[in-house]
Order: C-alpha cells, then structure tokens, then sequence
C-alpha cells in the first residue's frame, strides 16, 4: 500500500495480502472474515484516506456483502461513505451508497435502502458507470418488487438491463 504513512513496507504488504485473502473465494469463510476485519482495522489505523485505501476498502466491503456480515458491511460502508464525502470521491461515494443500500434492504428498511439506492444511481449516472448503474437498479428493483411496486420494479429492472447490456 504505498498509501500508508507507516514507511515500513512489511505492514503495507501484510495489508495487501490480508484485503487478498478477504476477497479470495478459495479461502474458508471464516478465514474471509478474520483477513477482512484485520485489514480494515489495519487501514482504519495506519492509512491515509487516499483512492488506493479507500478502493481497498470497497474490496472488503464487497467481500462482507458477500459473506452476509451484515454488520460489518454497515461499519465499512459508512467509514467508506465518511472518507469518500471528504475526498469528494464520487466513485466510492457510489460504492458506499450501493452497499448501505444493500445493507438497508437487508435489515428491512427500505425507504433508507430506497434512498441509498437512488443517491447510488445519481453517482453512478455522473461517472458514467454501466455496470455500478445496472448493479444499483437491479437491486432497486428487488426493493420495489418486495413492496408490491410492481410498475416501477418493472422499470427498475429494465433499467438495469439496458445499462448491463451497454457494457458488452
């Protein structure tokens, strides 16, 4: 991580391997989780809030997501969020939105999901960022579907696929 400020190397390459082996599908779920919070408290304690160290921190993000560590993905992603605001980094502003928005329609909240959601799209449209949009819309589309709002799932959903099939 050549975002750290420590200087020592050793630290910054055992941060790089822990967000690996957090990400890597190969390794036990348990072992995920143990790599992904090491790494985030690691960051949180030793780096700066440059694009490298908060991109790291989408990574693990995503692997929580992945994992269903609800909690610890709420954690990151507003630590992310905080960071992002203050770097006025729209990418990961993105990234965090969609992650609290997943989070929210997890924990059954869904006018913070929905808004979350929106204000992912808003980032995603300005960035130009099919994918990230297909991903948000997807997922705003389930939110409505859970809540009866067919007519607007549907439009979601279609959304989602025009925008996944411009990335091709």
């Amino acid at each position: 991580l050549a975002s750290c400020t420590q200087k020592d190397d050793i630290k910054s390459t055992e941060i790089r391997q822990l967000v690996n082996k957090c990400v890597n599908l190969n390794v036990p779920t348990e072992d995920r989780l143990t790599a992904g919070l090491r790494a985030f408290d690691s960051i949180k304690e030793k780096c700066s809030n440059d694009s490298i160290t908060r991109n790291q921190l989408c990574e693990i993000a995503g692997s929580f997501y992945s994992l269903n560590e609800t909690e610890c993905l709420k954690e990151i992603s507003k630590f992310i969020l905080t960071n992002s605001i203050a770097a006025k980094d729209s990418n990961t502003l993105a990234k965090s939105h969609k992650f609290l928005g997943d989070y929210y329609l997890e924990m059954k909240l869904l006018d913070t999901s929905y808004s979350h959601y929106l204000q992912a799209i808003k980032f995603y449209k300005s960035l130009k960022n099919n994918a990230g949009l297909a991903r948000s819309y997807y997922k705003l589309s389930v939110l409505q579907s859970n809540i009866f709002d067919n007519w607007n799932a549907q439009m979601s959903i279609i959304q989602a696929i025009k925008y996944s099939k411009s990335e091709d």
